[in-house]
């Protein structure tokens, strides 16, 4: 769990993400990888705060971060507890989202896959009636000429 300083003006943490401090307001901006590459499980979350109103939780989904944002209302009280639950409900959405998404692509490539296989298998069946025919009507054609021998 970590906690932003804000007296700095510009701050990177080890997950990518950058702190700008303007109007006393802290903007989180993501970055596309990891910089100490460190894998985090797809059930796992790493929580940062800014401490007055924002919760971030960090996840990681195929070798991407993730995050998910809770902001807390300006006239509501800030609490930390009920911060880490909605970012981490949010990121875990994003996550499942991400996932479902990859599914219907992987599930489609597969029946595609599973039709090409099929009708190989339909020509091959055609091809070994075709052939059984054409060696039964040769066996014939052999007999009926050695019998005419």
């Amino acid at each position: 769990m970590g906690k932003f300083c804000n007296s700095n003006k510009k701050l990177k943490t080890h997950y990518g993400l950058v702190l700008k401090k303007r109007h006393s307001i802290v903007h989180f901006i993501q970055k596309v990888k990891d910089n100490k590459g460190e894998k985090m499980d797809k059930c796992k979350y790493k929580y940062y705060t800014d401490g007055e109103n924002k919760v971030v939780a960090v996840s990681s989904y195929a070798g991407k971060t993730v995050r998910g944002v809770a902001k807390c209302d300006p006239r509501d009280s800030f609490n930390e507890a009920d911060g880490k639950m909605l970012a981490e409900a949010r990121c875990a959405l994003k996550v499942a989202d991400k996932r479902y998404a990859r599914a219907q692509k992987e599930y489609a490539k597969a029946e595609a896959a599973m039709q090409k296989a099929q009708s190989r298998l339909n020509k091959m069946i055609d091809y070994v009636n075709d052939s059984q025919i054409e060696k039964e009507m040769a066996q014939k054609n052999l007999d009926t000429i050695m019998m005419a021998l």
